[in-house]
């Protein structure tokens, strides 16, 4: 069980293998002030040597500064959102409120997605923003990151790149988590419109990464899974983005995924079975490689695996959801975590499921 204080809930958003220890990452509620308001707010790293017996590293020493929650109106939690282990070490992506950018006057900031380093899970810098990596507007147009995973030559950042008219699908890959590359070429990460939920807007992208193992034949190739819109019909829409009104009945969304053999050039792909027919699901969300075969989740509660054939086929156990978070790394563990309102943590404990096989 991953330690928590009853004061300051947290929640786990991501887990990474080192050589020798394991880092959890994840968000943690925003401490209060005097007044009683969301106040000054920092993200929550692990660490373990096992797996099993966790070890709660001090927020406000970590380096893993938030900033003020004050004016934060809109847009993602603030926290971590996923970690990952490569070259340079551990590097957490996140979300934070940049320094200055605070408008006291308009009682408004915006937060901008973040990136952090260790060597050892327990210090962290904050890095420079990679250029393109801001946003900006009530909609906060730009990136959104939503997957991190560590290579023997770099890290890969995956999520969606909002834009006008039409959102991307992006990849980002890097040597040592300072200068990062958008992969392409564009079309291959076309995913349709913007889903309108009444709210803040939501798109298709990437969702999680998978390292395939070597072989005798070299290192293997990334996967990269998530979803698109493509039938979703073009509208006009608010400050000119292209809608689509969701309904669930339609199947206008599909699970997608993409290969690359070296992280910086993909071609995407379907989810069909050996006889060239879609296989069902609106949404990929998590995958695992192994060396007989891909595994990856897919909303609504669908499992689907593919062997050497690249044919896949839907499991037949249905119950697992998209409540469940796979996470798996390089030393031989599958890490389920459970998820939760970060507020709502309190109540929940925080636990880390760990096999061999």
């Amino acid at each position: 069980v991953l330690p928590q204080t009853e004061e300051v809930p947290a929640l786990v958003t991501g887990v990474a293998a080192g050589p020798d220890r394991m880092v959890a990452v994840g968000q943690r509620a925003c401490e209060r002030t005097r007044d009683g308001a969301l106040g000054d707010c920092w993200g929550q790293a692990w660490i373990s040597t096992d797996g099993l017996v966790w070890e709660a590293v001090d927020a406000r020493t970590s380096g893993l500064d938030l900033g003020s929650f004050d004016y934060v109106l809109h847009g993602p939690e603030l926290g971590l959102g996923g970690v990952a282990y490569g070259p340079a070490g551990f590097v957490a992506y996140g979300w934070a409120v940049p320094t200055g950018s605070i408008d006291a006057e308009a009682q408004t900031a915006t937060i901008q997605p973040t990136l952090w380093r260790s060597d050892d899970g327990t210090s962290w810098s904050r890095l420079q923003s990679p250029e393109g990596f801001s946003t900006t507007g009530l909609m906060l147009t730009g990136p959104w990151l939503r997957a991190i995973t560590g290579t023997d030559d770099g890290y890969l950042l995956g999520g969606t790149v909002y834009g006008t008219p039409a959102p991307r699908a992006a990849i980002w890959a890097s040597p040592d988590g300072l200068d990062w590359t958008l992969a392409g070429p564009d079309e291959v990460f076309d995913i349709g419109a913007y889903i309108d939920t009444m709210e803040v807007p939501i798109a298709g992208g990437i969702a999680a990464f998978a390292v395939e193992p070597s072989t005798d034949e070299g290192a293997g190739g990334v996967i990269a899974v998530g979803s698109s819109c493509p039938s979703a019909t073009a509208g006009a829409g608010p400050r000119g983005r292209a809608w689509k009104k969701w309904d669930w009945t339609t199947g206008d969304c599909r699970a997608r995924i993409w290969r690359s053999d070296d992280g910086v050039t993909w071609k995407a792909g379907a989810f069909r079975d050996a006889s060239g027919s879609r296989v069902d699901g609106y949404a990929a969300t998590t995958v695992a490689a192994a060396e007989d075969g891909l595994l990856v989740g897919v909303y609504p509660r669908r499992v689907l695996y593919s062997g050497e054939d690249s044919a896949w086929a839907a499991s037949p156990d249905r119950k697992v959801g998209r409540q469940l978070a796979l996470a798996a790394s390089g030393v031989g563990f599958d890490a389920f975590i459970p998820k939760c309102e970060v507020a709502d943590c309190r109540r929940k404990m925080l636990a880390v499921w760990s096999s061999a096989d």
